[in-house]
């Protein structure tokens, strides 16, 4: 066996094991935390649209929307955009009529059309998802809560002149892309079974990764649509990237390991001319969590303007 493709392999075996570990610690935590419970019901003045990042799924928003439309709030419910469709379940039975409409309505998620998808794909969604609720609520403006990969979709619908979105959150969004990523595109690439059995990858992944990759690995895709964002950018209203730190991440630097949320490395966030915040990292606070963390929810309540209705005791 070739030297460089052991340590490939090794490479891949060691930061998945810890990111696997560090993934079920994180959904433990989050278990014992019991969701958004005791944090500030708010008020929000737009539609907020969140959208899940690679190999997402809708859990990993839940708390965050159930949070905002509970007790009636919001509109009371959160509706699901998929295909063409707004549905009012997570199971995707109850569809909304085609001319229904609610000025209400303030809680959206958008649905992928595949977990592996690319984030082309996710800007494709973007622009018919942001008329819906436009159509729905009578609103110009749709704010967008993107977690990880989503954020570069909500990137690319933008640079490529996508109109419609007010404020921007990146929640644990690689804009510098991923070293495990660009091990996860190699082993996909080469066919190696275990490998893509531990992702839970196949072939249809390779676009997504292809755009994940880090750009110290070699990722002009990344980087040029990095060199066009300080231009389009003043598309939106404001944007701002939040992440988390304290945890062992993988990094494509000499060291092979730095701070991070378990996934995304916390140097990796940065963009020009976008305000970048990393929070300290808490024991739920692993990188499939962030969009329903509290430390989060925070940074978007300031950030989106929401008006809390009934405060919580100051926390520290």
């Amino acid at each position: 066996m070739k030297t460089a493709e052991f340590a490939k392999k090794y490479e891949f075996a060691v930061g998945g094991a810890r990111y696997l570990c560090s993934k079920l610690s994180t959904l433990a935590a989050v278990v014992a935390q019991d969701g958004l419970h005791g944090e500030d019901s708010v008020q929000l003045s737009r539609p907020l649209l969140g959208v899940v990042g690679f190999m997402g799924r809708m859990g990993d928003t839940a708390e965050l929307m159930e949070h905002l439309s509970e007790d009636g709030q919001n509109g009371g419910n959160t509706y699901y955009l998929k295909d063409g469709r707004i549905y009012r379940d997570a199971s995707f039975q109850e569809a909304m009529p085609a001319d229904w409409t609610d000025p209400q309505a303030r809680v959206f998620q958008l649905v992928p059309r595949d977990r592996s998808q690319s984030p082309e794909v996710t800007a494709e969604q973007l622009g018919p998802a942001l008329q819906q609720i436009q159509g729905v609520t009578g609103q110009s403006k749709v704010d967008v809560a993107a977690h990880s990969l989503g954020g570069l979709g909500a990137r690319i619908f933008t640079t490529r002149g996508g109109q419609g979105i007010g404020r921007l959150m990146m929640v644990g969004t690689p804009n510098l892309g991923l070293r495990a990523a660009t091990l996860a595109e190699w082993a996909v690439t080469e066919g190696i079974g275990w490998a893509m059995l531990l992702g839970n990858l196949g072939p249809g992944a390779l676009p997504a990764l292809h755009w994940l990759r880090a750009i110290d690995d070699g990722n002009p895709t990344l980087e040029t649509l990095n060199a066009q964002w300080s231009e389009h950018k003043s598309s939106l209203e404001d944007v701002k990237v939040v992440g988390s730190g304290g945890r062992v991440t993988a990094t494509s630097d000499a060291a092979g390991w730095g701070d991070g949320d378990g996934l995304v490395n916390s140097a990796s966030l940065a963009l020009p001319d976008t305000d970048v915040t990393v929070l300290p990292g808490t024991w739920s606070q692993g990188h499939i969590s962030l969009m329903n963390d509290r430390q989060v929810f925070r940074e978007m309540r300031d950030f989106f303007k929401w008006t809390p209705t009934n405060p919580q005791a100051e926390r520290p």
